[in-house]
């Protein structure tokens, strides 16, 4: 199971708000595009670029345009469509990794037992968003 959380995981993300943000990425760090509003294009982008990305995704429909993409990991508040993803990903043999948005990390042990490849503190993934240019 992945923490994707610092101090456990070193990999840095850039959430992407709009198409400024999205165009003055800092190399290095794999996007993150909140829900699928037609931004199809950035993922292709993404996809012929080899940038990595991941997508928020609410529902199963979203997961699958996103993986039809590349996405590296498909992000989710939900308990329920994480399990559905999961199988989704596993069956289907897609390198895309379901990561479960969570309280608090002390929810890992639960998460883990479902089967889930990863989980995200909330805190830690809605900071994505903050103070970008500073």
């Amino acid at each position: 199971m992945k923490i994707v959380n610092p101090p456990f995981s070193e990999e840095k993300f850039w959430g992407v708000e709009d198409k400024g943000s999205w165009e003055k990425f800092p190399v290095g760090h794999t996007l993150i595009f909140r829900g699928v509003k037609k931004e199809w294009e950035q993922w292709k982008i993404c996809q012929k670029g080899e940038i990595p990305f991941g997508v928020e995704v609410s529902s199963f429909k979203e997961a699958i345009f996103a993986t039809n993409f590349g996405a590296k990991y498909l992000f989710t508040f939900s308990n329920k469509l994480a399990q559905i993803l999961q199988r989704y990903v596993d069956d289907y043999l897609l390198t895309s990794r379901v990561i479960l948005i969570v309280d608090s990390l002390e929810k890992i042990e639960e998460v883990a037992k479902m089967g889930i490849d990863g989980i995200i503190e909330k805190t830690f993934y809605s900071s994505l968003w903050k103070n970008k240019g500073e």
